[in-house]
């Protein structure tokens, strides 16, 4: 037991080191300090519930847990600064995080580091309970050097705590097949409760108790429990979706609009398609890691036992349900990888059984080696990937990029057009005059249209959006019904577009147009 307490801290040790550093370069002004943007839905919340106001006025994730709990951060970090000097009040505290956000940004990030490292017994459990301690361990460190983990650990993000409490609600499922204690029904639904709260989404993976509860052969009252006791926890910690109603409505259908569940039913196959080889590509378990992965799959399918099964049936929904979102996100199956890493880890521990079975002695050693050189090579090829996307966090994002290529090529005080998706801090263009713009998508009632931004006096656009993406691409595949497109295609010209790809960058893709 103390042994594996030992190798169970080494391994947390390790994924806090992988994660903690990019973390501590944003702290130093890098360009990571404010390039996901995606980060200020839950910092600028946070703000406000900080000063009073309970209510977090934004609930298109919703994450509601982690805008609490950083209020909370960000108040204990004013309640410092104001005992040793450095802030004289609340106004003085928002003024300074105003003009620099790197603090309080820093801060959220450390937060879902916690729930990232968190994570890392979890996991170590759930291969317990469903094997043994040693493939436990090995899916606890699968996880720890996992890339695709450990970057959204760097960001101040909802899908690495979802992940934390999603696998404590698939321990508490896999518990619950042996146990029909009331109150584990009720803790199971608490932690889907909370994690529903964090990420809409994460309703999706109600059909892990349900199952659980299935195969347990429980009372039904007790699953009725855990099912009210989701509902309970889901309303407790977001409790104004009920009460600002209204505001939780436009919010969820603008995020509703971003990832386009209205896709033809023909794309959905190839979404499926496209999530199942994340596990195999190498942001998330790597080629050799992922042939774990599919190996251990297999061992589950033809073992047929409740608790493999129960996890291998909770990721097939899942992905189907992702799968009907046209708008592709890699990071809708990092709250899976826990479980994934599981049947990795007994992936490898049937290979080097299956070799252990040979005849010869010689066989056996040569059969022993080849797994261990394979799992040495699986873990190095996932920290060589996590060393290389961490480097994204030390050098300019596409933001920047483009940001440069304006000081380089526009001169001074040309008036420029920012749409909202692509703005930067304003000490980055302090030669630049600004005419703020919306995302002018199809759900915006108010667009802000080129033209109107040319009669402003508006000479360029700095625009990132899906549609401008198709307008960059292929003009004519715009939807020529909407008013904002038809607008644009008279009223812009491109000229040049700074890609992740093409300056191998982290970031947005970033179009900038000239107004005619």
């Amino acid at each position: 037991m103390a042994k594996t307490a030992a190798v169970l801290s080494l391994i947390m040790i390790l994924a806090f080191a992988l994660r903690v550093l990019p973390i501590a370069a944003g702290a130093q002004g890098f360009a990571p300090q404010w390039w996901a943007i995606d980060e200020t839905y839950m910092l600028v919340p946070a703000l406000n519930v900080m000063s009073g106001d309970l209510n977090p006025h934004w609930f298109g994730w919703p994450a509601a847990p982690l805008i609490y709990q950083n209020a909370g951060i960000y108040y204990a970090y004013f309640s410092f600064g104001k005992a040793t000097g450095t802030c004289s009040g609340l106004a003085d505290f928002y003024a300074e995080n105003e003009a620099d956000q790197s603090g309080v940004r820093i801060l959220g990030r450390l937060l879902t580091l916690l729930y990232a490292v968190l994570t890392i017994p979890v996991v170590f459990l759930l291969g317990k309970e469903v094997y043994d301690e040693n493939i436990g361990l090995l899916a606890a460190l699968f996880l720890a050097v996992c890339p695709m983990h450990a970057f959204y650990s760097h960001l101040m993000r909802p899908d690495v705590p979802q992940a934390f409490f999603i696998a404590l609600m698939a321990l508490g499922s896999l518990w619950l097949i042996k146990n029909r204690d009331a109150l584990l029904y009720i803790l199971t639904g608490t932690a889907l409760g909370i994690a529903i709260a964090t990420k809409y989404q994460s309703a999706a993976y109600v059909v892990a108790p349900i199952v659980a509860h299935l195969c347990g052969r429980g009372r039904h009252w007790h699953l009725a429990m855990s099912l009210a006791g989701a509902v309970c926890a889901f309303v407790l910690v977001s409790p104004f979706l009920l009460l600002d109603y209204t505001a939780a409505a436009n919010d969820i259908a603008y995020e509703l609009a971003i990832q386009r569940t209205n896709a033809l039913p023909l794309q959905f196959p190839m979404n499926h398609i496209w999530y199942v080889a994340q596990f195999l590509d190498k942001g998330a378990l790597a080629m050799v890691i992922g042939s774990f992965f599919l190996i251990g799959l297999l061992v589950a399918l033809k073992s047929r036992r409740k608790k493999e099964l129960l996890l291998l049936l909770t990721i097939a929904i899942v992905i189907a349900a992702i799968g009907f979102q046209n708008t592709r996100y890699d990071r809708f199956i990092i709250p899976l990888l826990p479980m994934a890493c599981v049947f990795a880890a007994n992936g490898a521990n049937r290979l080097w059984l299956a070799g252990k079975r040979l005849k010869s002695p010689a066989l056996r050693r040569t059969a022993g080696l080849c797994v261990l050189a394979a799992i040495i090579a699986g873990i190095g090829l996932l920290l060589l990937q996590t060393a290389i996307e961490s480097q994204d966090f030390f050098k300019d994002d596409t933001r920047m990029v483009a940001a440069k290529w304006f000081e380089q090529n526009v001169p001074a005080w040309t008036w420029m057009a920012v749409e909202e998706g692509a703005a930067l801090p304003e000490y980055k263009f302090e030669s630049f005059r600004h005419v703020r713009s919306t995302y002018g998508e199809e759900y915006v009632t108010q667009n802000y249209l080129p033209s109107d931004m040319r009669n402003n006096g508006a000479d360029f656009l700095r625009a990132r959006g899906y549609q401008y993406a198709v307008f960059a691409c292929d003009p004519s595949e715009l939807c020529t019904e909407d008013e904002w497109f038809r607008n644009f295609a008279d009223s812009a010209v491109s000229i040049t577009a700074i890609t992740p790809e093409n300056h191998n960058a982290a970031g947005p893709a970033v179009y900038i147009f000239r107004l005619r």
